[in-house]
């Protein structure tokens, strides 16, 4: 039975006029059937077990929301890069990804 791999991910996003751009490291088991790979989009404020930090949070439309579901319902997550490694007898994936949001566009 798959109990789901161990993935780090790295989020990072560019900034916009609702907030600055940043990075945040995420470790958890995918339970998904496939593995992420290069050009993916993925969600992930469903992965989200972690606390929303403050700088993450702010108001759209009269609501509080986050960088990280407004990105999935907005734009998306992009899986930019993906690399394994192995600890004991368990493979780790490393997953890079970033919005796809072009402020260039606005």
């Amino acid at each position: 039975k798959n109990y789901g791999m161990q993935v780090k991910i790295t989020a990072q996003w560019g900034a916009t006029s609702f907030f600055d751009a940043g990075e945040r490291q995420l470790e958890l088991k995918w339970e998904n059937h496939t593995i992420p790979y290069k050009g993916n989009v993925i969600r992930l404020f469903s992965f989200l077990k972690t606390a929303i930090l403050p700088r993450e949070k702010f108001v759209y439309d009269g609501k509080e929301t986050n960088v990280f579901e407004f990105i999935d319902n907005e734009q998306e997550w992009r899986v930019q890069k993906v690399s394994w490694e192995r600890q004991g007898n368990e493979l780790v994936g490393h997953v890079l990804v970033t919005d796809t949001y072009d402020a260039s566009e606005e």
